[in-house]
């Protein structure tokens, strides 16, 4: 849309050459043989510091919005060779909105014009980062919105392309009010999307805490039931395909029931006491019958 000069290639190239460099970055610890030793690492330690990886993609994006910018606001179409009217010298009383539309082409004007498009992509590629905080978002995406406002009342270049375009100088407004909607249905999907992360991280940390408690009560009731019982009827009861319906004497050619007293014993509070010496005899008994 704009010539080729100095500051648009400077800007592209500078802008090229970061996003290659992140690019890089992120899939360095994906692909650690495709690249050197020292990227690889810094990748990890960026993977792994969350302040890291924000300034990163805060920076990219800050790039890029300098990238689009710059080249348009410093942009001078009477520096560069294009088809136009043969300049006439200018009078008193001339209305200089007309001069600068016979003396900028339709490329100049579009461009300045589609500069909102660019800011309005850039808004999109902040909510897109889900690394940065909704706080960081908004301070990012609020800086560009002020950013571009102030370049209508400071670069001339946007000043003049407005007023010389139309009279209506409603259409900036309305610029504004689409870009401050835009920006507006970003914020909010970003907040929305951090707050189903953390909701489905708190679940997660539930979940994985509800499976280590399973984990520990199965424990627990494995060192009960071998006491209780021998260990290979306890296996029995422990299977994952045990149907408890069944009772054990089923499972077995032939089987006997102890009704036995002890002597001088008696049932006491401790009952880690009662069980061992019950686990002693049904050793005993088991020991008799092998």
């Amino acid at each position: 849309l704009i010539p080729i000069d100095l500051m648009l290639s400077g800007c592209s190239m500078v802008g090229f050459v970061w996003t290659t460099f992140a690019t890089s970055l992120v899939l360095a610890r994906s692909c650690p043989k495709s690249f050197p030793s020292r990227m690889v690492e810094l990748s990890a330690k960026i993977s792994s510091r969350r302040c890291l990886a924000q300034f990163l993609a805060i920076l990219t994006i800050m790039l890029i919005f300098i990238a689009i910018t710059l080249p348009v606001v410093t942009l001078d179409c009477r520096d560069h060779n294009y088809p136009r009217r043969r300049e006439k010298p200018v009078l008193r009383g001339t209305n200089y909105q007309n001069i600068f539309r016979e003396r900028c082409p339709s490329w100049y004007m579009s461009s300045l014009e589609y500069t909102l498009l660019y800011i309005m992509m850039i808004t999109a590629l902040a909510g897109a980062f889900q690394i940065i905080t909704f706080t960081w978002k908004a301070f990012v995406m609020v800086c560009n919105f002020l950013i571009y406002n102030s370049l209508f009342f400071t670069a001339p270049n946007f000043m003049n392309m407005w007023t010389a375009k139309s009279s209506a100088y409603y259409k900036y407004y309305v610029m504004l009010i689409m870009l401050a909607s835009h920006m507006l249905l970003i914020l909010i999907h970003s907040q929305q999307s951090e707050i189903i992360q953390r909701l489905d991280f708190i679940w997660k940390r539930q979940a994985n805490d509800e499976k280590d408690e399973v984990q520990k009560m199965q424990k627990i009731n494995q060192k009960l039931i071998d006491n209780i019982l021998p260990a290979h009827v306890a296996k029995i009861y422990l299977e994952k395909d045990h149907q408890h319906d069944e009772l054990y004497h089923e499972t077995c050619d032939s089987a006997c029931i102890l009704f036995a007293s002890i002597t001088n014993f008696f049932f006491t509070s401790d009952a880690s006491e009662n069980l061992t010496v019950l686990n002693k005899i049904i050793t005993d008994f088991d020991s008799i019958l092998n």
